[in-house]
């Protein structure tokens, strides 16, 4: 039984009937950081043999693509999977333009500057989720420093924090996420994408799109 899902899985990825979904909308207040927790060299082995020959270590978004590269080549076939990358209004743009954290300091690069980590741009997508108003314990509404510039699409001085995992549903349907001029939930269909793997940023242990672990969508 274990094979036939297997097979099933194989044969999902060879006809482009599924999308890697990667939710990366947190912030890294838990981590103690600033920084997008996607763009995080962990300090894998992998890593540390790059900074030997002067490279940057892989943070984690690299280390998903990675994988799926891999899996690709396990696979055959010319694959095209969607992977798409949901961030919120406050990491959106240093998730796009992000740094790597690595010993000797900052290293501003880009998905584009990277090549997309081997992946075909057109397969690539970055779409935001919603966002929430921030409460204190009494229900009463937090309101940001006035002394802090707001982040990009947010005017307001409230604060606020993403709407959480389960937010990929409506912004997945929500018409602010448009790729050629469609929701993303329209585009997968046309794209004839049956199945989604939804990873969370945090497991960087994640075996990204093994075939039994295909999700129906």
């Amino acid at each position: 039984e274990k094979r036939k899902y297997v097979m099933d899985g194989i044969n999902s990825l060879r006809e482009g009937k599924v999308a890697l979904i990667i939710l990366a909308g947190g912030q890294s207040t838990r981590m103690g950081t600033d920084i997008v927790k996607g763009t995080i060299d962990i300090g894998l082995p992998s890593g540390e043999d790059a900074l030997e020959n002067d490279a940057q270590g892989k943070s984690i978004f690299q280390l998903f693509c990675d994988r799926l590269l891999r899996l690709k080549e396990l696979v055959g076939g010319e694959l095209h999977i969607p992977v798409m990358v949901m961030t919120s209004p406050l990491n959106h743009t240093a998730t796009v333009e992000y740094i790597f954290v690595i010993p000797f300091g900052l290293l501003h690069v880009t998905f584009q500057a990277h090549h997309f980590f081997g992946l075909s741009e057109e397969d690539v997508i970055f779409f935001t989720q919603g966002v929430f108003p921030c409460l204190d314990q009494q229900g009463r509404i937090i309101m940001r420093s006035r002394t802090n510039d707001p982040p990009p699409l947010l005017s307001s001085l409230i604060a606020v924090n993403p709407n959480g995992s389960g937010g990929v549903f409506e912004a997945l349907l929500n018409q602010r996420n448009q790729v050629d001029g469609v929701p993303l939930c329209q585009w997968l269909q046309n794209r004839h994408v049956e199945f989604l793997h939804m990873i969370g940023i945090d497991d960087a242990a994640c075996a990204v799109e093994t075939p039994p672990r295909v999700i129906r969508s």
